[in-house]
């Protein structure tokens, strides 16, 4: 397994895929993620990929800013 020098969805390749398996498992029963401690946002960001709404919280601004930045390929899903 490779790791490189940063956060988010493309620092791990499975990080994308755990991402999808948690909110799929959310889909058709809740309308909205909720992730409380949203870090960079990867289960935010694959919400969104998957067409659901997400909200994110987190303490730290700049990971809370990289969160609402953050967007994936439907290949990283």
């Amino acid at each position: 397994q490779k790791w490189v020098r940063a956060m988010g969805v493309r620092a791990a390749g499975h990080a994308g895929r755990f991402a999808r398996d948690v909110v799929g498992a959310a889909l058709g029963r809740a309308p909205v993620v909720v992730d409380p401690f949203c870090g960079v946002g990867t289960v935010l960001a694959v919400a969104n990929r998957l067409g659901l709404d997400a909200v994110g919280v987190e303490k730290n601004r700049k990971r809370a800013e990289d969160a609402r930045a953050l967007t994936v390929r439907a290949d990283e899903v």
